[in-house]
């Protein structure tokens, strides 16, 4: 796999006096492998949605915290030069940082009060912008930024934080009722490598028995490769071992250079994976074995990582009733509900529910999604709410 890449929020002044010595830091911290983000926002009040999204994006943020306002009172007996604080978005954008979770390091210049900025005193790093003391400092900067790197690293390999932007896709599938029962899902994915020596990315196949892996669970698996560079071989490969019984991978050989492109798609066809009556929802609730405490359907979709687009359809059988379809999202974490992504949803009739002629179906576009599930939720038809035709179908 890629070496790992982690992104910064770099929160930082944007005055024109200050350019250098932010330019100086920001190409600084890439050559440790960060992707550094910027977001130019420069004034005292209540953070935009822009600014906590990329916060929210980042793996970490890394504040320049250089002089702005001096500080009109005497001076304490132990300081020696007069005080001075940062521009006050920086102080807002650390704050909510922590708020979200976000390791936060803070590079300040001499005479700089972080008091109140941070809460461990080895998360920042003094720094002059006189040129001799900034290059006597940098063997200093370099255990910083070492440091960080390696937090971040032991982060991820603890499972406390998710794994580096590797890339960046867009997810259109398709999931249809058959009449047997059972359910065809076909899928179309656009990937663009983010680093150097992408060498694969993991898919998953839900709802199937987790004692199973995918090549066990479903038939009629097929893969396709719609573009990829030239010099690319990709193909499809599914996970051995038990730990991860509903991922597989699609491999690039050679691997992934920044900026490459790869369209694919697949489809599988799967028997048994949704209740189809309540009553079958009803029985599995009974076995103590069903993910809900309610009798309903559901098909989701887990993002750990960036993704551009989901478009996520669902198709019923002709004559098919289904009731209270709706869509929630939760955070990975604990099945806690996204309430504010909800509401983005609602306002942006994201979710429709559509019929044509005799068949309904459940459509979801989402740009952006955030990093957590989304799911599409439906209580299924009784037994005798469904036709002759339908039920002889499902019974075969």
């Amino acid at each position: 796999m890629a070496e790992m890449r982690f992104q910064a929020f770099l929160s930082c002044s944007f005055a024109p006096e200050d350019r250098l010595i932010v330019d100086f830091f920001k190409e600084y911290i890439e050559s440790f492998g960060f992707d550094v983000v910027k977001y130019d926002f420069q004034e005292p009040v209540t953070l935009p949605d822009g600014v906590k999204n990329h916060i929210q994006n980042a793996d970490c943020l890394i504040a320049i915290a250089t002089r702005r306002h001096h500080i009109q009172e005497p001076k304490m007996e132990h300081e020696k030069e007069d005080s001075w604080i940062c521009p006050e978005w920086i102080e807002h954008e650390v704050v909510y940082a922590y708020a979200v979770g976000k390791p936060v390091a803070i590079f300040a210049e001499t005479s700089v009060r972080v008091k109140g900025l941070i809460e461990r005193e080895e998360r920042y790093q003094r720094f002059s912008r006189e040129e001799t003391e900034l290059l006597h400092g940098v063997h200093q900067f370099n255990r910083f930024l070492l440091a960080l790197r390696d937090m971040l690293e032991r982060r991820v390999k603890a499972g406390l934080e998710e794994a580096p932007l590797l890339f960046y896709h867009t997810v259109h599938s398709r999931d249809e009722l058959l009449e047997d029962g059972s359910f065809i899902t076909t899928c179309e994915v656009e990937l663009e490598s983010l680093v150097k020596g992408l060498s694969y990315c993991t898919e998953g196949i839900g709802d199937i028995d987790w004692l199973r892996a995918p090549q066990e669970a479903v038939d009629k698996f097929e893969f396709w490769i719609l573009h990829a560079p030239q010099k690319t071989k990709v193909i499809h490969q599914f996970q051995l071992d038990r730990e991860h019984p509903t991922e597989w991978h699609v491999v690039f050989n050679p691997p992934l250079d920044v900026g490459d492109r790869v369209n694919y798609a697949f489809r599988y066809h799967a028997k048994s994976v949704r209740p189809i009556t309540l009553e079958e929802a009803e029985r599995a609730i009974q076995s103590g074995a069903y993910w809900s405490p309610t009798p309903c359907s559901v098909v989701n979709w887990d993002f750990q990582r960036r993704v551009g687009e989901l478009l996520c359809e669902v198709i019923f059988p002709p004559n098919y009733p289904i009731h209270e379809p709706e869509v929630r999202v939760e955070f990975n974490e604990a099945g806690l509900l996204a309430l504010a992504e909800m509401e983005r949803l609602k306002e942006t009739k994201a979710f429709q529910v559509q019929k044509f002629v005799d068949r309904i179906s459940l459509n979801l576009r989402v740009s952006k999604p955030i990093s957590g599930r989304y799911m599409i939720t439906w209580r299924p038809p009784r037994k005798d709410e469904l036709s002759a035709a339908v039920l002889k179908g499902f019974e075969q």
